[in-house]
């Protein structure tokens, strides 16, 4: 109960996943377009758009896994460990399958920053979470 009282303060699930994916848009699609403007400034937009959009949709939806989780683990041991193991093993196994699906040489060393960074991102969301149920 106290997790939806605290939740009406900072916005239901699906605004504070939309908010997170909002920021994932900005800072990668900015990313994207900063690297690629010297190729011309429409190819520096596209790259921008594209990866923001992957980025988006990636956090939008790895935010609604979390705080699902979250919820089901609560009444478990250790419902902050169990969650951040099981989103990022969930996030490696799906960026493992489509680099290896799409025939990636180096499948690991192109998911390992990204898996690294949502790790994080997942570990702080969580703890934030388990912060605002007290």
């Amino acid at each position: 109960m106290a997790m939806r009282r605290a939740s009406g303060l900072v916005g239901s699930p699906r605004v504070r996943a939309f908010a997170a994916g909002v920021l994932g848009f900005l800072a990668y699609g900015t990313w994207g377009w900063w690297v690629n403007a010297e190729f011309g400034q429409m190819v520096g937009v596209r790259a921008g758009l594209v990866q923001g959009s992957y980025s988006f949709l990636l956090t939008f939806t790895s935010t609604l896994l979390v705080e699902w989780l979250f919820e089901r683990m609560r009444g478990y041991p250790w419902p902050v460990v169990s969650t951040t193991a099981l989103t990022s093993l969930m996030l490696f196994l799906v960026a493992y399958g489509v680099q290896f699906a799409v025939g990636t040489p180096q499948v690991l060393l192109t998911i390992l920053p990204g898996f690294l960074i949502g790790s994080c991102y997942t570990a702080v969301y969580v703890v934030a979470l388990a912060k605002l149920s007290l």
